[in-house]
């Protein structure tokens, strides 16, 4: 500011190096003269301003001269009038970034008066818009302070974001997919707000991916996938449940058929050498054969031990048994049959089968088995044993399965024969943990112990 000339019935008025400004504080309103008043060189002298008391004009030196300023007649002009400042959008632009990070070419302005048209950014972080701004009615514009905010087109006023600085070019990038509304304030370095606020709409692209087309697809297509996936193996797994309920049947009607008749066989075998006839006066002697009676009676028993191992592996394949209590119930026949032939007391203790979860075809199938060479162990090397105690519990999401007799702790090279090898493998294959031995409560006894998940 050049020269201060304040009178005590009127408007302020100031000389500065670019026109002249009057200011109305009854009004609080601003107005600037420059060339479109009269002025030929806006510049004004440092005080270089006086009041005539006679035609009460205001006279301002300047570089151009004097200047002589009639207060009657000043501001009657629609120039002249007194205008609230106004914030204006020059010119708006999209881009993608260059080099230098100007959007060379991409401006358009804005003529007086054209309404600001909607903004399009694109997806990519290198693109970006620029929207240039101006205040009216201003001498020093280098000193404004402008602000923007992006209001969502989803948000209501209460959840309204906070203002953020920028100059009068502004450039947005990097924004979230969707549509906002820029608005744009601006003031002066004394605090004077322009009169307006400007909203500029902006929809910001989407990636192909961010699209909600494009997920529901993409939700659709896992959908599809997963449920390919899953019919394929249930479609699998009857395959194979046929297959096997297959190989059962016919190996229970055929094998199982033939290893009957020759059980009976030897049988009838036995008993045709048993019922020969006393020797008789005048009767042939006919003497029993002892090989042939022998080789009779091995027939017999092992033609039974065949029926009964087919038994077991029909039932191991067999796909109507893949439940919890169809293994409860093969464990208790099994020792029904078994541990009082051998003159032993046995106990079964087992969980609910509600509180097992479903067995796989091959965990019931190696539980079995080794259930049973376990037994099988205990009966013919379990010296002076007298008990067998078999129980089969669920912990978490494992089965333990124990079977414990009350003979001698001796391990004979027998135990750590094949039998305990067989165990051991089987235990191998379902992940198991297997531990054979002395029993773990320090009582005499033999014990066989395995943990596995289900």
């Amino acid at each position: 500011m050049a020269t201060l000339l304040v009178r005590p019935d009127g408007p302020v008025w100031a000389g500065t190096y670019a026109g002249l400004i009057r200011y109305d504080p009854a009004q609080q309103r601003m107005a600037v003269f420059g060339p479109s008043a009269g002025l030929t060189e806006p510049e004004m002298n440092r005080n270089s301003a006086y009041t005539d008391p006679r035609t009460r004009a205001l006279l301002f030196g300047g570089v151009g001269g004097a200047f002589e300023v009639a207060p009657t007649t000043m501001g009657q002009t629609e120039n002249d009038r007194l205008q609230p400042m106004r914030l204006l959008v020059t010119a708006v632009g999209e881009a993608r970034s260059a080099e230098n990070g100007r959007s060379d070419g991409a401006l358009r302005p804005l003529r007086g008066g054209e309404a600001v048209p909607a903004l399009w950014l694109g997806a990519r972080s290198t693109d970006y818009v620029e929207i240039r701004l101006a205040l009216t009615d201003l001498l020093t514009p280098d000193f404004t302070h402008y602000a923007y905010r992006l209001r969502p087109a989803h948000d209501g006023a209460n959840s309204l974001p906070a203002w953020q600085p920028t100059t009068r070019r502004l450039v947005l990038q990097g924004l979230a997919a969707g549509d906002y509304t820029v608005e744009i304030r601006a003031e002066t370095s004394t605090g004077q707000a322009a009169a307006n606020l400007v909203q500029v709409p902006l929809r910001v692209a989407r990636i192909w991916w961010q699209h909600p087309l494009t997920w529901v697809l993409t939700s659709t297509l896992l959908m599809g996938l997963t449920y390919g996936f899953f019919w394929l193996q249930n479609r699998r797994a009857r395959r194979e449940a046929r297959l096997r309920d297959e190989l059962a049947a016919n190996l229970h009607d055929e094998v199982g058929g033939l290893l009957t008749k020759i059980s009976l066989m030897a049988e009838v075998l036995q008993q045709t050498d048993d019922d020969l006839p006393e020797p008789g006066v005048g009767a042939p002697v006919v003497a029993p054969d002892p090989a042939l009676h022998h080789l009779a009676g091995r027939l017999l028993l092992n033609s039974r031990a065949a029926v009964q191992a087919l038994r077991d592996v029909v039932w191991s394949i067999d796909s109507r048994a893949d439940s919890v209590q169809s293994l409860l119930d093969r464990i208790a026949d099994h020792l029904d049959q078994t541990a009082p032939v051998a003159g032993l007391a046995h106990t079964f203790e087992a969980d609910s089968p509600a509180h097992f979860q479903a067995l796989r075809p091959l965990v019931r199938k190696q539980l079995y088995l080794i259930f049973k060479e376990a037994v099988t162990n205990a009966v013919r090397h379990g010296k002076g044993a007298t008990t067998l105690q078999v129980r089969l519990v669920r912990d978490g999401s494992f089965f333990i399965l124990e079977i414990t007799d009350d003979g001698r702790a001796v391990v004979s090279p027998s135990r750590t024969g094949l039998g305990l090898r067989s165990m051991t493998a089987r235990a191998k294959a379902i992940n198991g943990t297997l531990h054979t031995g002395p029993r773990a409560d320090g009582k005499a006894g033999f014990e066989v112990r395995l943990r596995v998940r289900g």
